[in-house]
């Protein structure tokens, strides 16, 4: 499916998103849908940011990724870069829980 464009309003970033980009899905048997997405957002002062969605299918062992998200930040350093990932689950509640990594 192609992105034609669009705006996004954040409290620290707005901008619009530029044409140009496209989203494609696969839908499961469970009702999840899972996405590759790939499009720019143009911030005001125009800057560009490339955003990439994805959604991996998983071995049957794994299914439960599928079923949450994994977001991340990352610092460098001299000589390593490291990267911190979270997990956001989903639940049929409108609870969501956050769980931190464990230090190593």
């Amino acid at each position: 499916m192609p992105i034609k464009g669009g705006t996004f309003n954040r409290p620290l970033l707005k901008g619009t998103i530029l044409a140009g980009g496209a989203d494609y899905q696969l839908l499961q048997s469970d009702g999840f849908t899972q996405l590759d997405a790939r499009y720019v957002l143009q911030t005001y002062q125009g800057n560009r940011v490339y955003v990439v969605n994805q959604g991996i299918p998983a071995a049957p062992e794994l299914q439960w990724m599928n079923h949450a998200l994994f977001p991340g930040v990352g610092k460098r350093h001299p000589g390593r870069v490291v990267i911190r990932f979270f997990t956001v689950h989903w639940r049929e509640s409108t609870a969501i829980r956050a769980i931190q990594p464990r230090s190593a």
